[in-house]
């Protein structure tokens, strides 16, 4: 799903009713997040280590998609395909 197709879902009655917290969240990029409350770069670039799990460009990739992966890594752990990602590519 793209960044524009998911700002027109945020703009959905059923979503504002369901996730009304998000709706100010929607629309904002994890950068665009990060460069509103933090300043040192160094510090944005460690926060946004794992990034490339999900996206290649910080600016493009939604800040409630980042949070909902975040929170599954943090709840849930990272998994590996046993044998690893090759045996995965080959089945």
């Amino acid at each position: 799903m793209t960044f524009e197709e998911r700002v027109q879902l945020s703009e959905t009655h059923i979503f504002k009713a369901v996730f009304p917290k998000f709706e100010q969240y929607w629309k904002i990029s994890i950068g665009h997040f990060l460069d509103g409350i933090i300043s040192d770069q160094k510090l944005k670039i460690i926060l946004l280590a794992n990034v490339t799990f999900y996206h290649d460009k910080p600016y493009e990739l939604g800040l409630v998609q980042y949070m909902i992966s975040q929170v599954s890594y943090y709840l849930g752990g990272c998994h590996y395909i046993k044998g690893g990602s090759q045996v995965f590519s080959d089945f």
